[in-house]
């Protein structure tokens, strides 16, 4: 009814003042932790997804993990330090212009290495092998960057374009629910054997 929704509002309108003044006051700890409670969402949707008899907690500790202490850092430093300071040598008369080099900059520049990271940090907390992570890497590298172009690139040129610096990596983050929950699934994925290469039989003449 009504009265029910007016309470929600208000709750709702309380917990986002709340939320944006402590982002406001801690920054970096702020986007750690929503990084990490977004990387656990991720990962239990997908868990969902995939209709597992039982849920693998330790699957979605090292997203947590990972989420707090790697994620979130990294989202922080290169939205609201790094990015801002590359951009001010590439800025332009036309604000779609400057919009679209930020993008193509994030895009091509940070997305690659955060993407080759994430493979390499999950492998690690797995207790996979060196020999493991490149084969996982070279396995799903490829198509997982393409989808990271098809999802990121509006995304981000609509951030960047609408949002202040501050709240950016908020934004960021909060996709990263339903995209933590697709790179759950993709590390995941069993790393196919590799398959023998053929045998060049060499003819004796005679």
């Amino acid at each position: 009814n009504a009265e029910s929704w007016g309470i929600n509002f208000c709750v709702s309108q309380l917990c986002v003042t709340c939320w944006m003044s402590l982002l406001a006051r801690f920054p970096l700890l702020s986007n750690c932790f929503l990084a990490s409670g977004l990387a656990t969402s991720g990962d239990l949707i997908c868990q969902l997804l995939e209709k597992q008899e039982r849920f693998d907690f330790k699957r979605t500790l090292r997203f947590s993990t990972l989420g707090m202490f790697s994620s979130g850092p990294l989202f922080y430093f290169w939205y609201s330090k790094a990015l801002p300071r590359i951009m001010q040598g590439c800025t332009s008369s036309s604000v779609v212009k400057t919009t679209a080099r930020k993008v193509l900059i994030d895009q091509f520049v940070f997305s690659p290495i955060a993407l080759a990271w994430f493979f390499t940090a999950m492998g690690t907390l797995e207790g996979k092998d060196s020999a493991t992570i490149k084969a996982k890497i070279k396995q799903d590298y490829v198509v997982t960057y393409l989808a990271d172009c098809g999802v990121w690139m509006p995304v981000q040129f609509l951030n960047f374009r609408y949002v202040p610096i501050s709240y950016q990596p908020a934004v960021v983050n909060g996709v990263c629910v339903g995209w933590n929950a697709f790179l759950s699934y993709m590390n995941s994925r069993s790393v196919l054997p590799t398959p023998p290469s053929p045998k060049h039989h060499t003819l004796v003449s005679m």
